[in-house]
């Protein structure tokens, strides 16, 4: 009689264990993903052409913009791309301090 209380118990046990584990995974893995659709990230650039530049609407264009954006697509992250003035540096004062004239 004792055994089959001890049976009846330890099933109880595993089986209460095991709905735990799985319910402790489960929640484990919703709060890992990330939620990307409710967010905009800002990313600022310069006028560097070819990598990144201004188009007429000011918004921004060039080769590294595309990569970042398609990058962002494929992942369902929104960026919103923000001319940054403080980056851009007249040529001349930048030819000057690389060359220390």
């Amino acid at each position: 009689m004792k055994l089959i209380r001890v049976r009846s118990k330890l099933k109880w046990i595993i089986a209460s264990g095991v709905v735990l584990a799985v319910g402790a995974a489960w929640a484990w893995w919703q709060m890992g993903q990330p939620k990307f659709e409710a967010r905009v990230y800002r990313i600022g650039f310069s006028n560097q052409p070819p990598q990144h530049f201004v188009r007429p609407d000011g918004q921004p264009a060039g080769l590294a913009v595309e990569l970042i954006n398609e990058a962002a697509r494929r992942r369902g992250i929104h960026l919103s791309g923000r001319l940054n003035p403080k980056a851009q540096r007249p040529l001349s004062r930048a030819r000057k301090s690389i060359c220390g004239l």
